[in-house]
């Protein structure tokens, strides 16, 4: 059967979330000379959540919520900053955090560590490595050059570039070329369940995007038009497996407008996205699924939870040097990808 099925009905049923926070961060900045300067970085944060969710309970057989526990993370880094000359500008750093899962609450939620079902108490180190290259060709033209490679205790290298190009086309337009490829790892308890498997090395997913974007500039008002295509070798929740795994090649493009006036003491900012899938190719169709996109299914072609269009709105007004007031509106105007997904799964 391809479609989902219900779980009868939950009324009376307790869906509820929970969570606290702690997070303590002290940065140091050293300045080595005029032009080279070292950052140093330490924090520490805890998350305590709990969470119930009638569904998952029914589906694991659980009389009890089905995520409650507390995670810990030791966050360091040290980042180098060099700019020998005016055309040049280099930043170069490492960072290293260690997670421990599964915690103890320090008094909520109120029961012990559990996360559908039984999970033992474990921990994970990721060591990453970046970096960043300035380099102004001409006084209107500037390259960036950047990256990081990240390796988790579960994953192999994990390795995310960037390059961007920027064009001062007069004083007030600005062309700018992007591209951002990342690549990011697997749920961090699809991570464990996946190494007590000894199904290693750990998931991930490569996600690489383009786009182009134009800005203007002047003193009351700045606007932006920027367009993007984007592919995305998914990693999601399969309904089928009970589990996130590679799924396939998403292929989407968007673009977006946006503009910001200042009237006075008012600042009005406002902006219209228009996203579009292109593409979905599910690696093992008969099988997977998913809620992304029924399009690999023959119903439709959008995303189906995420409006093909959305506007926002934002306004600020500056009472005084020590007051200011801000209200904003956020729309979307429909979800036809639901609709198509509402419409395969009860064809």
């Amino acid at each position: 059967q391809h479609n989902i099925e219900a779980f009868g009905s939950l009324e009376g049923t307790d869906f509820s979330n929970g969570y606290q926070q702690l997070t303590l961060l002290t940065t140091y900045t050293h300045e080595v000379t005029d032009d080279f300067s070292l950052i140093y970085t330490l924090s520490y944060d805890w998350r305590d959540h709990e969470q119930r969710r009638p569904q998952q309970e029914q589906l694991f057989n659980l009389d009890k919520v089905v995520f409650a526990y507390m995670e810990e993370e030791f966050y360091a880094r040290v980042l180098g900053k060099w700019n020998p000359g005016e055309n040049h500008s280099f930043a170069l750093g490492a960072e290293y955090s260690y997670d421990k899962f599964m915690q103890p609450s320090p008094g909520y939620p109120h029961q012990g560590p559990n996360f559908v079902g039984s999970f033992a108490p474990w921990s994970a180190g990721t060591f990453s490595v970046l970096g960043e290259y300035q380099l102004r060709l001409w006084d209107d033209l500037a390259i960036f050059l950047g990256g990081r490679a990240d390796r988790h205790d579960f994953t192999t290298w994990m390795y995310s570039p960037k390059v961007a190009l920027i064009y001062d086309v007069n004083e007030q337009d600005t062309a700018k070329l992007i591209y951002n490829g990342s690549v990011r790892r697997n749920d961090d308890f699809e991570l464990i369940s996946q190494e007590r498997g000894g199904n290693t090395p750990g998931d991930t997913e490569e996600i690489d995007q383009f786009e182009f974007r134009w800005e203007r500039q002047t003193e009351e008002f700045f606007w932006a038009l920027s367009g993007f295509y984007s592919e995305h070798d998914i990693l999601a929740f399969d309904f089928a497996a009970i589990k996130s795994r590679p799924l396939g090649l998403l292929k989407f493009y968007g673009l977006e407008f946006e503009g910001r006036w200042e009237i006075g003491d008012f600042e009005l900012s406002a902006s219209h996205a228009y996203t579009k899938l292109l593409d979905f190719d599910l690696t093992d169709p008969p099988s997977a699924t998913q809620l992304i996109s029924a399009y690999p299914y023959g119903f439709g072609k959008d995303l189906a939870n995420w409006s093909n269009h959305i506007s926002k709105l934002q306004v600020i007004y500056e009472a005084n040097d020590k007051l200011s007031l801000d209200t904003s509106l956020r729309y979307f105007w429909k979800f036809p990808g639901a609709q198509d997904y509402t419409e395969y799964n009860n064809a």
